[in-house]
């Protein structure tokens, strides 16, 4: 099994994919404590606990033999957003760098992920959630809304990213920088 990764403070997506074929969603969803007597920083680490330790218990639960993520290019729209994405790569970059539970990592840039995905840089949101519903028909399950008129919930564009995470590494294959060599044909480590 591999893991595709969108990761966020807020609303991390996590697929496992094996053969091609999307296997298991976890949705790591984050809301800042109420506590009041907490700094702020001291609130962001909560989280990013939190979040850390649901990935090592994924990580040791299906022990995948490669982990995909996401990685920003960096600037955002505002302090608070830039924040909350460093935070969250500072996170994932520890955890690729002990190679935890011996698991390697590679990160696949954004515009990386969107080129591979749709042949552009700048996808729109819609855009990626319906390509990731065409092309793993069974990821619309957990990209569903539960509102009537709605067709998409909220989490899925981050299911979709991780979708497209991982469809831009089978693209893209040994063209990555770092970690192993794949055959990206058969999801094996070569």
């Amino acid at each position: 099994m591999i893991l595709s990764i969108d990761p966020s403070l807020t609303h991390t997506a996590v697929l496992g994919v094996d053969e091609g074929t999307i296997k298991k969603t976890w949705m790591l969803a984050t809301n800042p404590s109420k506590d009041k007597f907490l700094t702020a920083s001291e609130k962001d680490a909560e989280r990013i606990q939190y979040l850390v330790g649901e990935l090592c218990r994924i990580i040791n639960t299906n022990k995948p033999e490669l982990i995909l993520a996401e990685q920003s290019i960096g600037a955002t729209q505002s302090a608070v957003s830039t924040k909350a994405l460093a935070l969250v790569a500072g996170a994932m970059t520890a955890m690729a760098t002990i190679q935890y539970a011996g698991v390697p990592w590679q990160f696949i840039r954004v515009h990386d992920v969107k080129r591979a995905f749709l042949g552009k840089p700048n996808a729109t949101k819609q855009q990626m959630i319906e390509e990731a519903a065409r092309l793993y028909p069974e990821l619309q399950e957990a990209m569903r809304s539960n509102k009537a008129g709605v067709t998409w919930s909220g989490n899925a564009e981050h299911f979709a990213d991780a979708a497209a995470v991982y469809t831009a590494w089978r693209k893209m294959g040994n063209t990555i920088r770092g970690g192993h060599k794949w055959n990206t044909s058969s999801d094996v480590r070569t």
